[in-house]
């Protein structure tokens, strides 16, 4: 049998076959309709809520050895994430400290200012929560790039003062 014969007798097999089955099983059923036999709830509880990531960690103010204001090294980038229909992220400052010769040296946080958007570009002092961002449900978002300053002065003993930058939230659901 030459190769063209194969592929006939392969075709007429195949009709056949079909034939075959349609002898035996009868013509395919209409597609029935399923029925409701029994039903279960799906609920799912989804909790409020942000994610605040502030980078960098920690800000230096270095330099002047006269008093005046001195810019931090570096800016500060806030990044929020949020399922809220509302949220304000805050920022308040403690008071900078220092042990010089034994005692507790003290830059009070009002001498600690900062601006963004939200100050208009103005520095406002960080000694009451300030304003940092407000907005809604986002997925990861920069919502401020925020400049801080330290006013020093003339009474400002020398040292490595240390103290927090503490940022809050509210958030509505």
């Amino acid at each position: 049998m030459g190769r063209g014969q194969t592929k006939l007798l392969m075709r007429k097999s195949g009709a056949a076959l079909a034939g075959l089955l349609l002898l035996c099983c009868g013509a395919p059923a209409a597609a029935q309709t399923p029925e409701a036999a029994a039903t279960i709830q799906a609920q799912a509880l989804i909790e409020p809520a942000i994610q605040i990531s502030v980078t960098p960690g920690a800000i230096h103010f270095t330099g002047a050895s006269e008093p005046g204001p001195i810019d931090a090294d570096s800016s500060v980038n806030v990044t929020v994430a949020s399922n809220c229909a509302e949220w304000t992220v805050t920022c308040i400052a403690t008071d900078l400290l220092a042990g010089v010769n034994g005692e507790t040296a003290v830059i009070p946080a009002s001498r600690l200012s900062m601006n963004n958007e939200e100050t208009g570009g103005a520095y406002v002092t960080l000694d009451s929560e300030r304003t940092v961002a407000r907005g809604g449900a986002q997925p990861p978002t920069l919502v401020s790039t925020m400049l801080f300053q330290l006013q020093t002065t003339w009474e400002d003993r020398p040292g490595e003062y240390q103290g927090e930058i503490q940022f809050h939230y509210v958030a509505t659901p």
